[in-house]
């Protein structure tokens, strides 16, 4: 009998062993998920802010673009007008 109470008592050991190695899981279970969360988040805040930021430089490049095309017609025009001198060339 005294066999059996001590396996019963080692049993009862490992079952309590078994649930506090789940409930350290559980809670790396939990911190795991709330980096992750976290994580996620912030990862989130940053390609919204990227593609804002590269809205902006895509806004930026068409003004650029559109200033260039101007000043390319003024120093066409110019050029022309340069080219049509008074001394005969």
């Amino acid at each position: 009998m005294a066999a059996h109470e001590l396996a019963i008592a080692k049993h009862d050991e490992a079952i309590a062993k078994h649930d506090e190695a789940i409930t350290r899981i559980d809670k790396q279970l939990k911190a795991t998920a709330n980096l992750l969360r976290g994580s996620v988040r912030i990862g989130s805040r940053q390609l919204r802010r990227l593609n804002e930021q590269q809205r902006l430089t895509d806004q930026k490049f068409a003004e650029l673009a559109e200033s260039q095309r101007i000043t390319d017609q003024k120093f066409q025009r110019f050029m022309e007008a340069f080219g049509k001198g008074q001394n005969g060339n």
